[in-house]
């Protein structure tokens, strides 16, 4: 089967530019001689081609960079891991390659290689890792081409210190090979025949592809083919969306690139998108898969209205869920969804949210078709029409409930002209302050009343008040003025202390003070200090009794200083002589 040319392909060296398309409902003429009309996109539509044929750089499906750096060289690899390997068995990469310098080189290959598959796949979702099977080499002009023979996927992942191959799905021919022939040579290449040559009674052997692609290449002399098993990433991106590119008629795409016509039927196709709010809509009309707010309602009405719109979201929005109803809202008109993603991940987590909501087979992959459709007859088969009236009652009032609460929260209180929420978003708000205030301080409700329409006043009051010291904190405010404590228990220690010498020690030491004292003739002290005094007073009397006798005490005071007084102060004591 002939394959015709495309232009846009990498292997091609001509223009990306298109030829108008006659039968396009845009391009149309009047009739004049020379005239011909056009669609005012066009010049935008071929920017963007131009843009799409350098994205990704040189397609390596016939530009392949082969270097040790690049690719893992499996042409001369052991005989005991190659047959697993081919039969699709995961098998080590020391298990192929054995030569200590080779397996070192083709490590550090196997690294970049499963380093950039893995972003390509969750970034872009791409399974861009293959194993060629044959190598392709020749020149048009000044351009060198090396283009693999046959790919087959290849799933690629460290394990330890080594890595872990295993060959997926089937082997294909390289379909940018196959054009490339066809543009510059006029050979062409059946892909389904060219595969089938290596299957021979079951088993896979590549060798009579690369002796028919020989053959059809003999008469040129610039051309070789060489028997290599190459792993590396053969992702092409440019050459499959520049063939999406070729046909960009639509009403939208006319819009983005400028068409005013096409803007203006836009604007006017655009239709008003009604919903009910949450909390008048009854149950029974509610289709929504997932929980949205309001603003995630309105995308979807507009996309169940028919509107074309972008919506950008931030992560951990709800986007996914907003996708997820999307779909339900669509799906509810028994309209069919495309859903298209640049992330794996992406499609993944919609996939679970559907199952999360018993909708397994609502959506099908072009992976796993067989599954999803298999899944989705049996979901079928096995659904009813489940009882939900006692459901949707008890919603009812709980809902009721719900706003009777919100309303309350956002009633404005006659006295005070302020509702609780307004309230607690002060307290927010002043919580927030790079000072925030702090008091213990609560008003009743009649004070409050009472500031509610005179807080001016109030606050010149408190102002002058502060001025004057009223609110002022000194040693003489309180007696644990100044007080520290290392923690609370040492704080309820002191505090049991003080409350224990106020109530039972210290009325009880005043009292015996009061009974000692009123026997002598010493005037009532006035202060614990003072009491201290006579007691110490006291105290030093009764050393004295126990270091005298009694006897002493009857003779002169004076005879006592003169016989205890030192030997040079004794002529100052003595009594003068003659003194009656």
């Amino acid at each position: 089967m002939e394959t015709s040319p495309e232009s846009g392909d990498q292997g091609q060296e001509s223009s990306h530019v298109l030829p108008p398309n006659s039968t396009s409902p845009v391009q149309v003429t009047s009739g004049e001689a020379g005239y011909q009309g056009g669609n005012a996109a066009d010049p935008v539509w071929q920017s963007w081609r131009d843009e799409l044929a350098a994205v990704g750089g040189p397609s390596p499906l016939v530009h392949f960079v082969d270097s040790p750096r690049t690719r893992i060289e499996l042409s001369t690899t052991h005989p005991g891991g190659l047959p697993p390997f081919i039969s699709g068995k995961t098998t080590l990469l020391s298990s192929l390659i054995r030569d200590e310098l080779a397996l070192r080189t083709a490590k550090s290959a196997a690294g970049a290689i499963t380093d950039k598959g893995i972003e390509l796949r969750s970034v872009r979702g791409i399974e861009g890792v293959h194993l060629a099977i044959g190598l392709a080499q020749w020149r048009a002009g000044d351009t060198e081409f090396t283009a693999p023979v046959l790919l087959r996927p290849l799933a690629i992942r460290r394990y330890g210190r080594d890595f872990e191959l295993k060959l997926k799905g089937q082997p294909y021919f390289n379909p940018q090979l196959g054009r490339a022939l066809k543009q510059q040579f006029g050979i062409t290449i059946d892909p389904e025949q060219f595969v089938a040559l290596a299957v021979q009674n079951g088993v896979f052997k590549p060798q009579p592809v690369i002796d028919q692609l020989r053959g059809l290449t003999s008469h040129l002399p610039w051309f070789a083919v060489h028997p290599r098993l190459v792993v590396s990433s053969f992702a092409d991106v440019a050459g499959d969306m520049l063939r999406d590119a070729r046909m960009l008629e639509h009403p939208v795409l006319d819009a983005v690139a400028g068409n005013p016509a096409a803007k203006r039927a836009l604007q006017q196709s655009q239709k008003v998108a009604s919903i009910i709010p949450q909390d008048e809509r009854p149950p029974a009309t509610d289709n929504l898969l997932l929980d949205a707010d309001a603003e995630q309602e309105q995308v979807i009405a507009n996309i169940a209205a028919g509107n074309s719109l972008v919506v950008k979201t931030l992560p951990g929005t709800g986007g996914t869920q907003t996708i997820v109803n999307a779909i339900g809202a669509l799906a509810a008109q028994h309209k069919r969804v495309l859903v298209v993603s640049a992330r794996r991940s992406s499609l993944d987590s919609i996939h679970q949210r559907l199952l999360s909501a018993g909708l397994g087979g609502v959506a099908v992959g072009p992976r796993t078709l067989r599954r999803d459709l298999i899944q989705s007859i049996g979901r079928n088969e096995k659904a009813s029409r489940p009882s939900v009236s006692e459901i949707d009652d008890a919603l009812l009032r709980l809902r009721k409930v719900l706003l009777d609460y919100r309303g309350a929260l956002s009633r404005r209180d006659e006295s005070f002209d302020v509702s609780a929420l307004q309230a607690l978003e002060e307290l927010a708000r002043l919580s927030q302050l790079r000072t925030p205030p702090s008091t213990t301080a609560r008003l009743d409700r009649r004070a409050v009343t009472a500031l509610a329409h005179s807080r001016p006043d109030a606050t010149r009051m408190l102002i002058e008040s502060a001025r004057l010291g009223e609110f002022r904190y000194g040693p003489g405010d309180s007696p644990w003025y100044g007080a520290q404590f290392e923690s609370t228990a040492d704080a309820e220690i002191a505090h049991e202390l003080a409350k224990r010498l106020h109530l039972r020690d210290l009325p009880r030491l005043l009292d015996r003070g009061q009974d000692v004292i009123g026997q002598t003739r010493m005037r009532p002290f006035e202060s614990v200090a003072e009491l201290g005094i006579y007691l110490r007073l006291l105290h030093d009397v009764r050393e004295t009794l126990d270091k005298f006798q009694p006897a002493v005490f009857d003779r002169s005071i004076q005879d006592l200083i003169t016989a205890t007084a030192p030997r040079r102060e004794r002529p100052r004591c003595r009594r003068p002589t003659g003194a009656g």
